[in-house]
C-alpha cells in the first residue's frame, strides 16, 4: 500500500523510524507545530492536505494527530479512507494508548510534560515549551514577562495568586521515545521539577526523614553498614557466588513506587534481594532467565564479593550462553512499542 501520513512534527522521530519498518510505502508530511495555537487555522491546513493527497495516488491517509482542540473535528476524507488515531491529543499518542493516558492523568492531574521532539521543535510561536495537562502556555515565559514588566517581586507575587503552576502542577515527566538522544530534555524536566517543588510524595518523605538524622547518628549508622557488609562478606567464605531472584514479585508499571493493590508501602518492602547488597556494596548483576505466566520478564541475579566484578561478568555471561532467552519481537524500539500499544517510560 501507499500511504500518506500527515503528521505534527512533534511527532518526527517515532514516524520516520515506523515507516523505515513498515512493509508499505509511507510517505510523511510534517506540518508546524504552531499551528495547534489556532484550531481553526490547523483544521483548514489539514484539510487542503487530505485534499491534495486524495489526487496523488494514496491508497489512504493516516493523521498523526489528536483531537488537539477540535482541530481534527469536521475533517472529510473526500475519496481516500482517512485514518484519525482516538488521541485527546498528542499526550496520549506517546504514552501509547487512551488507556495509558486516562490512568497517568487520574494519577497524576497536574503534570508539565517534556518529550525531545516537542521540546527542540519550538518555532517561537508562543506554543509551550512541555505539554501541559490543559493549557498551552509557557508558564516559564510568562513569569519571565512577568519579572520584565513588573520587577522579580511582583512577578512571584503574580505567579502565587494565578496559581499559573503552584496550584495546579505538581510533577515534570520526560517521556523516552527511545528514538534521539533526549538526555538534556531530560535533565531539563528534573531541573524544572527540583526548581518547583515537584518531587515525588515518597522521595521527600525520605527526605524529611534523612534531615532529621544528625551528625552523631549518621556516624553510626556508618558503622553499623560496615558491620552489615562485613556480615555479608563472610558468606563468601563458603561460596564464590549466590544466586537469588531479582525481585519476589512480577514487575509492575513504571512510575509507581510500589505496586497497586499490595501490601507493600515503600519500595524497600519489595526488593529484599537487592539493597542489601547496596548496602555492603558487593558486585551484583541481573540476567533475564524466563517469563510469568503473563509474560512479564523474570531476572536471576548474581552476587560476588568485593571487587570480584570480573567473576560476576563471568557468571553472567556463562547463564546466557547456557539459557539464551527469547528477545520480544519486532517491532524492537520503545518508540515503535509506544505507537504500537505499549507503555513507553515515563
Amino acid at each position: 500500500m501507499r500511504l500518506r501520513c500527515l503528521a505534527c512534527e512533534v511527532l518526527a522521530r517515532p514516524l520516520y523510524w515506523c515507516a523505515a519498518q513498515s512493509p508499505h510505502v509511507v510517505d510523511i508530511e510534517l506540518l508546524r507545530r504552531g499551528l495547534h495555537n489556532e484550531p481553526a487555522n490547523l483544521r483548514a491546513h489539514l484539510q487542503a492536505r487530505i485534499d491534495a493527497a486524495s489526487h496523488e495516488g494514496y491508497d489512504a491517509i493516516i493523521m498523526a494527530y489528536g483531537l488537539c482542540g477540535q482541530a481534527v473535528a469536521g475533517l472529510e476524507a473526500r475519496d481516500l479512507p482517512l485514518v484519525i488515531p482516538r488521541a485527546h491529543d498528542c499526550i496520549t499518542i506517546f504514552l501509547g494508548s487512551r488507556e495509558r493516558y486516562r490512568q497517568q492523568f487520574e494519577d497524576h492531574p497536574g503534570t508539565y510534560w517534556y518529550n525531545l521532539d516537542y521540546m527542540e521543535r519550538s518555532d517561537g510561536s508562543g506554543s509551550s515549551v512541555a505539554l501541559g495537562a490543559d493549557t498551552s502556555s509557557d508558564i516559564d515565559a510568562v513569569y519571565a514577562e512577568y519579572v520584565e514588566k513588573y520587577g522579580k517581586e511582583n512577578a512571584d507575587y503574580l505567579m502565587e495568586v494565578m496559581g499559573a503552576w503552584q496550584q495546579h502542577y505538581q510533577r515534570a515527566a520526560y517521556i523516552d521515545m527511545g528514538v534521539g538522544d533526549g538526555t538534556a530534555i531530560e535533565e531539563a524536566a528534573r531541573a524544572q521539577a527540583e526548581r518547583r517543588g515537584w518531587i515525588d510524595p515518597g522521595l521527600a518523605e525520605i527526605a524529611e526523614e534523612g534531615a532529621r538524622v544528625t551528625a552523631t547518628e549518621l556516624q553510626q549508622l556508618q558503622l553499623d553498614r560496615a558491620a552489615f557488609a562485613e556480615r555479608i562478606e563472610a558468606l563468601f567464605a563458603e561460596v564464590d557466588l549466590l544466586v537469588t531472584p531479582m525481585l519476589p514479585i512480577p514487575a509492575f508499571e513504571a512510575g509507581r513506587e510500589v505496586p497497586p493493590g499490595g501490601p507493600y508501602r515503600r519500595w524497600i518492602e519489595w526488593t529484599p534481594f537487592t539493597w542489601p547488597f547496596n548496602l555492603g556494596q558487593q558486585p551484583a548483576i541481573s540476567v533475564p532467565c524466563g517469563f510469568t505466566a503473563a509474560g512479564l520478564p523474570v531476572g536471576l541475579q548474581f552476587v560476588g564479593p568485593k571487587y570480584a566484578d570480573a567473576l560476576v561478568l563471568r557468571a553472567a555471561r556463562a547463564f546466557e550462553s547456557a539459557c539464551p532467552q527469547p528477545m520480544p519481537g519486532e517491532p524492537r524500539g520503545p518508540a515503535a512499542a509506544a505507537l504500537a500499544g505499549a507503555e513507553p517510560r515515563v
